[in-house]
């Protein structure tokens, strides 16, 4: 009896400990808070988005160039060495041997050779090389640049309309209390005589728009969170509450100051600005 209870017991942790290991994904991504501050979305998103990690990883590929343009000016050289072994053999003239005719076979050698050579080579190609890799890392750092500007642009613009979701949400239920509020005014209305079956249907309808437009903002809402997500990277699966507020304020900028911050800040002018620059460098 106790045999089989061991058993019993030993089958059942198995059986659990496999669901569990069934349940951890393969690859485990970042939990997201639940509370989420635009700051930790922007974070998740720099750490996590595969296109901006694809656009940052080509700075790697930018610094290599520069190393293999600087050696390209290093001298090269080369080292070779051979060996090789000759040793006699039994020779025979018709059915006799060399040995049975009294010729003496050759005696064994050993031959060996060593080669060590340098040799550099030098033009105006190579010799530029090293700034148009330098021009071609400072275009690949403002694309990168560039690219995290948009990014921030984009999750910013996705969380805003994550909180302009939940208001709407929050509206529409509160429309439909409203709605149901005003149906069950009706119903008494009615019950007393003061309301006719036409009162009662209107409510009735007022109170089904308003379950359709609390379902449509649900759905709005669930979409702009799933796109938040995927902009950041991370499952889709998790729920994310935004809890950054923002002030509204009264810009007070001038046309030609936001014209001037354009022109020096501006990521993707500066990017084509880099480009523009690697460029001329290869002309030359």
């Amino acid at each position: 009896m106790s045999m089989r209870v061991r058993t019993t017991r030993t089958s059942v942790f198995a059986s659990a400990l496999l669901a569990l290991l069934a349940a951890v994904p393969a690859g485990a991504q970042e939990i997201v808070p639940v509370t989420l501050t635009l700051d930790e979305a922007i974070r998740i998103a720099r750490q996590n988005n595969p296109g901006f990690q694809r656009t940052r990883n080509d700075l790697h590929a930018a610094e290599w160039d520069v190393r293999a343009a600087y050696g390209a000016l290093i001298p090269s050289a080369n080292i070779s060495s051979g060996i090789s072994w000759q040793g006699s053999g039994e020779q025979r003239f018709g059915s006799l041997t060399f040995d049975e005719l009294g010729v003496i076979n050759p005696p064994s050698f050993w031959f060996s050779s060593y080669n060590l050579g340098f040799s550099y080579t030098i033009d105006g190609q190579t010799l530029m090389a090293p700034g148009q890799a330098k021009a071609n890392r400072n275009a690949t750092a403002a694309q990168i640049q560039n690219a995290d500007a948009q990014l921030v642009q984009q999750v910013t613009q996705l969380y805003l309309d994550v909180l302009r979701q939940t208001e709407e949400v929050r509206v529409a239920e509160q429309q439909l209390e409203r709605a149901r509020t005003n149906l069950r005014l009706s119903q008494g209305q009615f019950e007393i005589g003061t309301a006719t079956a036409v009162d009662v249907g209107q409510a009735e309808v007022a109170v089904g728009r308003a379950e359709v437009t609390l379902l449509q903002a649900q759905n709005a809402h669930e979409t702009a969170r799933i796109r938040l997500l995927q902009a950041m990277g991370v499952d889709l699966d998790q729920a994310v509450t935004p809890t950054t507020p923002f002030r509204i304020e009264e810009p007070r900028w001038t046309v030609d100051e936001l014209f001037e911050l354009g022109v020096e800040r501006n990521p993707n002018l500066r990017s084509l600005r880099a480009s523009v620059d690697a460029a001329r460098y290869g002309v030359r």
